[in-house]
């Protein structure tokens, strides 16, 4: 449910006209553009969710069921100077279930990111975040997220996230940037059997905006070495970038490369080398003014609860069309297939397969008050369970969100 909050923070800076608060995506936007809200500023917001699951913890027999109430305040700090901006984000979420009370948890999130601009030409970046939450306990709002560095799904268990991130870019003239990016991923879990891992990457790319205005193209070079308690893995990555506005309401962003993975486990299995392709492609298409339409596939290196590599393949769909002033609908779904990076020796013969569907109505009732309705159907199959391969799972939501007016 992370997003809801992200939706209505973008809400609220679009009063002020801010052409950084207006950004769609997760980045802060370049310093070259003008700011109108210099200054320090809090904003406060709520969000309620009444929640009912048919199959809390995934499994295949004797699934739990049961209504869940979460109550989640939300605090959101902004600093901004011409030449440095910060943002800070907490939120504690308050999960009650009505039978299962064992299950009764407070998971809590807090975040951190800012730009500083050294000169015209070069800017530094960096990010912070602690989050501790629960697998499988996602709203309706991460449907179109996607899975995260984990790639994990099928499970449920308490896990704590830090993450740390550094960047540095210089413009090399009015059509060409060079940037190098470092990452600090590390995931705790709270059931033993599962492997505790981090990872660190280092990236360094080129882009070049082409003249026709509409286009650019970039090179990509990234290192990774993800460490567990299972073993250590390398990974190697290059890549071709390309960014196009085919029209002025149709974008394609598209990335392909090669990887070369290197992989060394405890149990005793000989050391692993592959090569694989990588893909990320997306297409975006705003119908008019009242639809949009994202499609998109990834295929990429995760880390699975036991600490291995596995390679998996993305393909989602995400739509909204605004019915009328005050209600919207929405319809994203995603397909994955995971499988075990290492076809050597000692590799598991397992195949997974994921698939979510979740449409949705939001209605505005006020300038700060949002209702939402979402039902989500999940469904999953591991080849590698030979009794009972197929799993699913149904939820419903109701949710409210409130933005207390104004700033201070």
């Amino acid at each position: 449910m992370e997003r809801t909050f992200y939706e209505i923070i973008r809400h609220e800076r679009k009063k002020y006209h801010n052409p950084y608060c207006s950004g769609t995506d997760d980045s802060l936007s370049r310093f070259h553009r003008e700011r109108a809200c210099p200054g320090c500023h809090l904003h406060a917001l709520c969000h309620g969710c009444r929640e009912y699951n048919d199959n809390i913890e995934f499994e295949r027999e004797d699934p739990l069921s049961d209504f869940v109430t979460n109550v989640k305040p939300a605090f959101r700090l902004d600093y901004d100077t011409e030449l440095m901006k910060l943002e800070t984000l907490a939120s504690v979420n308050f999960s009650r279930y009505a039978e299962e009370t064992h299950l009764d948890k407070e998971d809590q999130s807090y975040r951190l990111r800012g730009e500083y601009r050294a000169t015209e030409r070069s800017t530094f970046s960096g990010r912070l975040a602690y989050i501790r939450d629960t697998t499988l306990e996602s709203g309706p709002e991460s449907a179109a997220e996607g899975i995260d560095d984990a790639g994990i799904f099928y499970f449920r268990t308490d896990r704590k996230r830090y993450n740390a991130d550094l960047g540095y870019e210089y413009r090399l003239n009015e059509l060409s940037d060079i940037s190098i990016d470092y990452s600090f991923r590390q995931t705790d879990y709270a059931f033993e059997e599962n492997s505790d891992f981090d990872k660190q990457k280092i990236a360094l790319s080129c882009k070049r905006r082409l003249k026709d205005q509409v286009s650019s193209v970039a090179a990509k070079f990234s290192y990774d070495h993800r460490n567990s308690e299972t073993g250590e893995v390398d990974n190697y990555n290059l890549a071709g970038e390309w960014e196009y506005n085919i029209k002025e309401t149709l974008r394609l962003t598209s990335s392909l490369g090669v990887r070369f993975t290197r992989e060394e486990y405890d149990d005793g299995s000989p050391q692993d080398e592959t090569w694989r392709g990588t893909a990320d492609i997306q297409l975006r298409k705003r119908m008019d003014e009242q639809s949009a339409l994202t499609v998109g596939y990834r295929r990429d290196l995760k880390t699975d609860s036991s600490g291995k590599a596995v390679n998996v393949d993305e393909l989602y769909c995400n739509f909204s069309r605004k019915l009328t002033g005050r209600l919207r609908a929405g319809l994203a779904s995603r397909f994955y297939y995971v499988k075990e990076d290492n076809e050597g020796e000692g590799a598991e013969d397992s195949d997974r397969y994921f698939f979510e569907v979740t449409p949705s109505l939001a209605w505005r009732i006020t300038e700060n008050y949002y209702l939402k309705l979402a039902y989500s159907y999940s469904t999953e199959y591991d080849n590698g369970e030979e009794d009972d391969p197929g799993v699913d799972r149904n939820r419903v939501w109701l949710i409210l969100s409130f933005n207390f007016p104004g700033k201070w």
